[in-house]
């Protein structure tokens, strides 16, 4: 079983009217992010459990899990920055081809657009044939209510191009080969992924978190992808990687799947702040100083007591920089070398 979350982040308006419980009314047991971080994580937040039929391509079966949408903060008046996501399980493909599975999901709703001359849209069915596959309208028709008509006509606004970003658990050990984990981290279409095993071991140098190896788990990090093996994960490691559906669910429950609405948006937000954001048909969008700013508070605070935590957050960060370094070599997150 592989378990993906995909996420989209657009440029949306505002969240409606939210009441969310206070982090000093769980006990500390259920807490994980420092107060800063959490109340960013859970406000403006609206999700929903599904109960969608399957995709199928010629590799697997995507079953839809759970969605949701999150209003992360307010970029120019009546303009947010939003993510919205779907997660879902990927089953029936051989283990070879489990990456592949998954980008042929991607690639099929049309969330997965790479610059290659020769890349051929792999075609995804749905049980019901009647129903759309376009990322848009699937987010559409998978959102809460609460959010579904607002945020619908905003969902091609793309804050910096047309790629899903995606957090995947894997239920096996990580690769050994250098360019079999960067394959799972660098989105380009199949037939592109080669690469010579010096340079994917250079590539992945401080992508990846290995404080856990010995027992079967390795994370590894881009600025668009975050993936976890895990060999037979437990119950308990499988639940934080799954969105909390119940807006009253403890807040240490899915703290990975927060990770990375954490991560990508601060990948938005960089992105935001270079003037990246692109909107089809519309050009730049966004507002940097604000992007900026709201970038700054969020690596500025204490995000979480458990060590872990912080530690995969420093490496998905040190990767997101390293990513969208600009063509100068000047860092994103400061304006500084980055050497």
């Amino acid at each position: 079983m592989t378990l993906v979350s995909f996420f989209h982040r657009f440029i949306g308006p505002p969240p409606p009217p939210q009441v969310v419980r206070p982090l000093s009314s769980w006990t500390p047991s259920d807490r994980y992010w420092a107060p800063t971080i959490d109340s960013f994580l859970r406000r403006g937040r609206f999700s929903t459990a599904l109960s969608a039929g399957a995709w199928r391509t010629e590799r697997c079966e995507v079953q839809p899990r759970h969605a949701g949408a999150h209003a992360a903060i307010e970029l120019s008046p009546g303009e947010w920055l939003w993510s919205a996501w779907v997660t879902a399980t990927v089953s029936g493909p051989e283990r070879d081809d489990e990456r592949l599975a998954v980008q042929d999901f991607l690639a099929g709703a049309a969330a997965w657009r790479p610059l290659h001359p020769g890349f051929v849209q792999p075609q995804l069915a749905r049980e019901d044939a009647s129903a759309s596959t376009t990322v848009d309208r699937l987010l559409a028709s998978s959102l809460p209510d609460d959010v579904r008509d607002l945020v619908t006509g905003a969902l091609d606004q793309s804050v910096i191009d047309d790629r899903l970003c995606v957090l995947v658990l894997v239920d096996r050990p990580a690769p050994k080969a250098a360019d079999a984990l960067r394959a799972w981290l660098d989105v380009d279409p199949a037939q592109g992924m080669e690469a010579p095993q010096d340079w994917a071991q250079q590539w992945i140098e401080g992508r990846v978190y290995r404080r856990w190896a010995q027992h079967g788990t390795t994370f590894g990090f881009s600025h668009h992808a975050g993936v976890c093996f895990s060999a037979k994960p437990p119950p308990w490691m499988t639940s934080l990687f799954e969105p909390r559906s119940d807006p009253d669910a403890p807040p240490a429950r899915g703290a990975y799947f927060d990770l990375a609405l954490l991560a990508f948006t601060e990948a938005a937000l960089l992105a935001i702040s270079q003037g990246a954001a692109l909107t089809p048909g519309r050009g730049e969008r966004g507002a940097p100083t604000e992007a900026r700013s709201a970038l700054r508070r969020l690596r500025s605070t204490f995000s979480t007591a458990a060590d872990q935590g912080r530690a995969l957050l420093r490496t998905w960060r040190r990767a997101i920089d390293e990513d969208l370094r600009s063509c100068d070599g000047a860092s994103l997150a400061t304006g500084e070398d980055g050497s």
